[in-house]
């Protein structure tokens, strides 16, 4: 029988959980894709790819729609700059009318 991991990794019950834990070993700057590469969120700093990798990655599910995937990638750059890139589909707003 296998345990539910869950129970033992409380951290990865959820994606807001999943990135403050990350955030506690230091991987504290947010990265965004660009045409180029990775641009750094404080910095403005664009790494283009070779310029950093990704340690470890992380896929969330939503329950209410399987489409409603999100994906953190854990990077580190060449010049030592820690953080998280978080993908997530872009669903348009509802016009309840």
């Amino acid at each position: 029988m296998l345990k539910d991991q869950s129970n033992q990794l409380p951290y990865l019950k959820s994606l807001t959980n999943c990135l403050n834990k990350i955030r506690t070993g230091g991987y504290t700057e947010s990265f965004k894709r660009v045409a180029k590469g990775l641009r750094a969120q404080h910095s403005q700093q664009v790494y283009p790819p070779g310029a950093y990798r990704i340690i470890n990655t992380f896929q969330f599910e939503g329950l209410s729609r399987p489409g409603q995937n999100a994906v953190i990638s854990i990077i580190e750059t060449i010049d030592g700059l820690k953080g998280t890139l978080v993908n997530a589909p872009v669903f348009p707003l509802r016009n309840n009318k």
